[in-house]
């Protein structure tokens, strides 16, 4: 496939589709924690396309050419850092944010509210004595905007984020029809 390429083209186009391939297979990943299996599956069928293009000409041309096994290393390392940072631009779906405030409750409360989150409050004993720990579930494109807001707020609040898988009531909207109205029940 890339025979005509010299071995410098070569590891370019090694490390570029390693890139590719490892971080198709890092959102694959998230998507099957998050149960979406058509997702998966069409990632996973996706991802070990590239991985077969990446890895012919290293097994290939290995013996004469070490750096191909450098280049696909490092697009392997590379991929997961390209990953993540598409995981995190592009992620969706509800989170769970636990903060416990040292004060401004009432104002993290609030915020959270009008940020469309579901919250709920508890009263409990921490190492510090009683604390009001505040539980919120609320879409992920909202997170950072809520992190923000809680640092310049409460600066020594402690805060938690959790993956949620599913929730109910959604925390999305539902989805109109377009082109014609909902039939009758």
């Amino acid at each position: 496939m890339f025979a005509e390429l010299p071995v410098w083209g070569l590891a370019i186009v090694i490390f570029l589709l390693r890139i590719v391939d490892v971080s198709i297979g890092v959102v694959r990943m998230l998507t099957v924690v998050q149960g979406r299996m058509i997702a998966s599956v069409v990632l996973g069928f996706l991802e070990i396309i590239v991985w077969i293009a990446a890895v012919a000409p290293v097994i290939v041309n290995v013996s004469e050419s070490i750096e191909l096994a450098f280049a696909y290393a490092a697009g392997f390392a590379a991929g997961n850092g390209v990953g993540i940072w598409l995981q995190r631009k592009f992620a969706s779906g509800p989170v769970v944010l636990r903060v416990v405030p040292t004060n401004q409750h009432e104002d993290i409360m609030n915020f959270l509210v009008q940020q469309g989150a579901w919250v709920t409050t508890f009263e409990g004993e921490g190492v510090k004595g009683d604390e009001r720990m505040i539980v919120a579930a609320l879409r992920r494109r909202n997170l950072d905007h809520a992190i923000s807001f809680i640092n310049q707020t409460d600066p020594d609040a402690m805060y938690v984020v959790e993956q949620a898988l599913e929730s109910k009531p959604s925390l999305y909207p539902p989805i109109p029809m377009i082109g014609r109205a909902r039939p009758s029940v």
